[in-house]
């Protein structure tokens, strides 16, 4: 461990004052990095003449003790410097806290194990990795004894991604950060979650220009569209796995505006949300010869072709003629499909779109593949994912993980602002108690699915506030 020279040091008077004081009291669990941004209720108390008052403040589930950490192996493989960091003079407790924080406000799902001192965690576009804390100790050239090792290691998945996560760990594990993401959208992967608004318990009203007059010939964009999704189309016929997940993030990326643009952004997502071949890779079909015999009733109905995968349509069908990797396969596609259609939704209702009724229009057309009873109940059982941990998903390749639990609750709080059959369908007694489980994970591990359950929760409320 001869790497950490840079960072060890043995003198604890250069250690801020906060560290300190830290160390002299040892609290049993810290209660935020952030204290004046702490969320806030929707309603009033009864007993309260405020308009909204603080929510309980979540505390970390990564209990550590501070003298729990174990020394590291003598025969353990070296460790990479790029992943790993000695924080000195600072107890396990207080770094356990700082990291937990950064995984929250990042939305990485996590989950913690408190007796060997290790955290499983993976990220939104799927890449698993692990965090370790050790205990230092005395080399025969450093002393590192008054310290906390911090250590990443990825097992699987985008390489970049966890690189990106794992900088930000070791940031906010040595106190240089609280785990905040302050990178600019285009600074960022368009895999991972789009960027929040600083203020979202209670979102302004957006005053929105009076729809433009659609011209009846096409605009170079929506051609452009049309040709780069005929390419994804393609790709999506196509029966290697590698072409299939190719193809999804590329939709990703054609309906992400940091990427490709508004202009053509938008005109993706029309086009995605007015044809339906996008919604079969999302819905759990029942049956294997649902998605044949849908094939060949509505394959004339669309301008452009259905795409559908050469085993199957969904790994929920049946298992048995299936290897895991194929079973994973599928499983990411479904959790890229999802972003996709959130993106293309977000992209819609963004403040740019001249044309701000087309979503409006959309749900009340006759049969709105949006508004399919088997498209918001698929949507609804991934909630159920909001306190599912990370393990139990890799394990099953059929579960919805926190990540399809926050974007499910991002597009059905859209489609329920411009459709009252969805809002009905959000004051459902099970959507409720769903709801009500993803705002406490939300709070505690997920800053994204937290934003996106406050959003719907205001929402809701919004009648009760008024009277």
């Amino acid at each position: 461990m001869s790497f950490f020279s840079s960072n060890s040091t043995n003198n604890n008077s250069t250690l801020p004052q906060s560290s300190r004081s830290d160390q002299e009291s040892l609290p049993p669990a810290p209660d935020s990095l952030l204290s004046n941004q702490l969320p806030q209720s929707l309603l009033a108390s009864k007993n309260s003449n405020t308009s909204h008052i603080a929510m309980p403040r979540p505390r970390t589930p990564w209990a550590v003790k501070d003298h729990s950490l174990k020394h590291i192996p003598k025969y353990y493989p070296p460790m990479d410097r790029n992943c790993t960091a000695f924080v000195p003079g600072t107890t396990a407790s207080v770094v356990a806290f700082r990291v937990a924080e950064c995984l929250r406000q990042h939305s990485v799902a996590v989950e913690y194990d408190n007796e060997s001192i290790t955290a499983n965690a993976m990220t939104v576009d799927r890449c698993h990795f692990e965090i370790q804390l050790w205990k230092g100790k005395i080399t025969p050239t450093v002393d590192y004894s008054h310290g906390v090792v911090v250590e990443c290691l990825r097992r699987s998945g985008n390489a970049i991604s966890f690189h990106q996560v794992c900088s930000a760990i070791l940031q906010a594990a040595r106190g240089e950060s609280s785990g905040a993401d302050s990178r600019k959208p285009h600074q960022t992967n368009a895999m991972e979650y789009p960027r929040m608004p600083p203020s979202i318990a209670r979102p302004t009203a957006v005053s929105r220009k009076p729809s433009a007059v659609v011209a009846s010939t096409p605009s170079p964009s929506v051609m452009s569209a049309r040709d780069t999704l005929e390419r994804v189309q393609e790709l999506l016929k196509k029966d290697r796995l590698e072409c299939q997940h190719l193809a999804m993030e590329r939709l990703i990326q054609l309906t992400t505006p940091s990427v490709c643009g508004y202009s053509h952004a938008l005109s993706t997502s029309k086009i995605l949300l007015s044809e339906s071949w996008l919604y079969p890779y999302i819905i759990a079909e029942q049956n294997e010869k649902e998605p044949a015999q849908a094939e060949d009733t509505k394959s004339t109905s669309f301008a452009l072709p259905k795409p559908t995968l050469r085993r199957s349509l969904s790994p929920r069908l049946t298992s048995n003629n299936f290897c895991q990797n194929e079973m994973q396969h599928e499983t990411h596609l479904r959790a890229f499909a999802l972003r996709v259609l959130f993106n293309a939704l977000s992209n819609v209702m963004d403040a740019q779109n001249e044309d701000s009724q087309f979503l409006s229009n959309l749900l009340q057309s006759p049969d709105c593949p949006l508004l399919e009873s088997k498209l918001l109940e698929t949507l609804a059982e991934d909630l159920q994912g909001a306190n599912r941990p990370p393990s139990v998903v890799e394990a099953s390749c059929q579960l919805a993980s926190i990540h399809e639990a926050a974007l499910a609750v991002g597009c059905l709080r859209i489609m329920a602002e411009n459709a009252p059959t969805v809002k009905k369908f959000w004051n459902s007694e099970h959507m409720l108690e769903r709801l009500q489980v993803a705002r406490s994970c939300g709070r505690s591990t997920h800053a994204f699915l937290q934003a996106q359950t406050d959003l719907v929760h205001y929402s809701l409320t919004e009648d009760a506030r008024s009277c």
